[in-house]
């Protein structure tokens, strides 16, 4: 539960996006926690993200993106997306 995957998906997001790669940061639509706008770490930091309970619904936005970033995938629906990164951190 406290153990940083939100933390280390936020960093390895943060260092894409200085790669200058486009990422896509999608939340479970029905974590309302911290933020309805984004993915959130316990202690607050934060990056803007698209809410979803079905990646499929995705699918189209995310082939304008070089990674895809999922936060609480477990609650999310897979898809596979060829050709892109795809981080999925799942409960330890």
């Amino acid at each position: 539960m406290f153990s940083g995957k939100s933390t280390e998906l936020i960093r390895r997001l943060k260092r894409y996006k200085i790669a200058r790669y486009e990422c896509l940061i999608v939340k479970y639509a029905r974590d309302v926690r911290y933020s309805s706008e984004g993915i959130s770490t316990h202690d607050r930091h934060s990056l803007k993200a698209v809410s979803a309970t079905a990646l499929a619904d995705l699918r189209e936005r995310a082939k304008d993106y070089d990674v895809v970033g999922v936060d609480e995938g477990q609650f999310v629906s897979a898809f596979l997306l060829s050709g892109l990164e795809i981080i999925i951190w799942e409960p330890c």
